[in-house]
Order: structure tokens, then sequence, then C-alpha cells
């Protein structure tokens, strides 16, 4: 563009020379903005910022500007709630899902973080009572209340309790009651 732009500029009143320094200007100015929107599309949000910011006032460029920065930074959020999510770091992840709002799909992502969580205590609150770890097992069944068949394991513990007592093994029992 800008050669071609130089050409016409130097042809000055040749036929219509001056018309086409300003339709090859617009083309090239459309053609910046687009392959701005096409960076934001593909992440590249540094390079397209320095498009908009090239473009000046065109079109709503410097609005542009702006929009980008927010969508690198929540672009960036997201990826990072996704790697908590990974790492089973559960609250984190819901967190920065929160934090997004209805960006992309954050509020899905919550809930689905939120679910894993539960399903992650319930598994390890399973694993404590096959090992016999009832006081651990209670701590995570009491979090999970009304989650699956967490109250009913929570009962089958208590019953467990009172056939301590019964069978004299008080100690035993007073820890499960506590």
């Amino acid at each position: 563009y800008d050669d071609a732009i130089a050409l016409y500029r130097y042809l000055d009143d040749y036929k219509d020379s001056k018309k086409k320094v300003s339709q090859t200007q617009t083309a090239k100015q459309e053609d910046m903005y687009s392959r701005a929107a096409e960076c934001v599309e593909s992440e590249e949000f540094d390079k397209a910022i320095e498009l908009y910011q090239q473009l000046g006032d065109y079109k709503d460029s410097k609005e542009k500007i702006g929009q980008t920065e927010t969508e690198k930074l929540n672009n960036a959020k997201y990826k990072r709630a996704a790697e908590y999510f990974e790492n089973k770091m559960y609250n984190n992840a819901t967190e920065l899902y929160k934090q997004l709002g209805d960006y992309r799909d954050s509020k899905d992502k919550a809930e689905q973080a939120q679910e894993a969580k539960q399903e992650d205590m319930y598994n390890r609150a399973d694993e404590y009572m096959n090992e016999k770890q009832y006081v651990n097992a209670i701590l995570l069944y009491r979090q999970l209340s009304g989650y699956k068949d967490s109250d009913e394991k929570l009962e089958s513990i208590y019953n467990l309790a009172g056939e301590y007592v019964e069978g004299k093994r008080y100690d035993e029992a007073i820890a499960l009651y506590k």
C-alpha cells in the first residue's frame, strides 16, 4: 500500500491520482483493521493493540484498544483458571471463573470446578471410610451434606459408634461421636 500511495502522490494531478491516494489509504486502513480483528481472534493481543494504535482515529480503533486489553487480561485469567482446574486446585479455579462472569463459558466452568471439588472430597471421604479413618471421613462428609449419599454415610458412622458402645469400645465410640 505504501508504495502505491507514494507513486500516486508523485503523479500528483495526473488523471485521478489524488482520488487513488485516498482510496488506497482507506484500503490500507481497512486491511489493518481486519488484521487487528484477526489477531484478537488468534489471541495475538499485543499485535492487535499495535495495529489499532497505528490506525489512530480510524473507525473505533481507540475503543478497540481498550477492548483488546480487557480481552487479553480475561483470556489470561481464563487460562490460569483452567490450569488450576487441571491441577485440582478447584477453589482457585472456581474463584477465577466467577470473577470472569459472562466471559466465554466461565459460569459453566465455575460450576464444573465446584462439582469436581465435591466429587474429589467425596472420593477422599470414601477412601478414609475404607481405611477405617472415620474421623477424617466424618469431616469431609459433613462438608458434603446433601451431596450424593454423604448423609447416609454419616448415619452409618453414627450407627457404628453405637455398635462400639454396645461392644464396650467406649474410646472409639467417643471419637466417632465428637
